[in-house]
């Protein structure tokens, strides 16, 4: 073999080893840069799900909390009105003092304590006055 061909094998020989050197590193590059990808990928993956359990939880606990509060409101409401609602009981028990302060007045005005006996007159009108009030409000709310 002449050294010229001797030569020029080596050169070709020398660039196929570059090129396969290069070829090999940059392969090698993009494998890494493949298995960055996979891992990223995965990773975004990962913390999509955990942000869709997160909302999905949120608006479980908002419709929970809206739930309960809105019974917690009608509740609250039931109890007022329980509350304001005179009762049966509540409504003899006035008409009885009404009637005990009317004797009560006719009582004071024939022993001529006039002042008394007004008052007590005037307090007996309240009552059933205030009866007359509420007795229809029940009679509604019996219907």
């Amino acid at each position: 073999m002449s050294a010229t061909t001797a030569l020029t094998a080596t050169v070709i020989a020398l660039a196929l080893l570059t090129s396969a050197a290069t070829y090999y590193a940059l392969t090698a590059r993009e494998r890494g840069r493949q298995i960055a990808q996979i891992d990223y990928n995965h990773r975004l993956r990962l913390q999509r799900a955990e942000i869709q359990q997160a909302q999905q939880a949120l608006e479980h606990h908002r419709t929970s909390y809206a739930a309960a509060l809105e019974q917690m409101a009608i509740d609250h409401d039931h109890a007022i009105n329980q509350l304001r609602a005179p009762t049966d009981l509540d409504l003899q028990l006035i008409q009885h003092m009404a009637e005990k302060l009317n004797l009560a007045s006719q009582a004071l005005h024939a022993t001529q304590q006039y002042s008394d006996a007004k008052a007590a007159k005037n307090l007996a009108d309240r009552g059933h006055r205030l009866l007359e009030r509420l007795r229809p409000t029940t009679a509604e709310e019996a219907a």
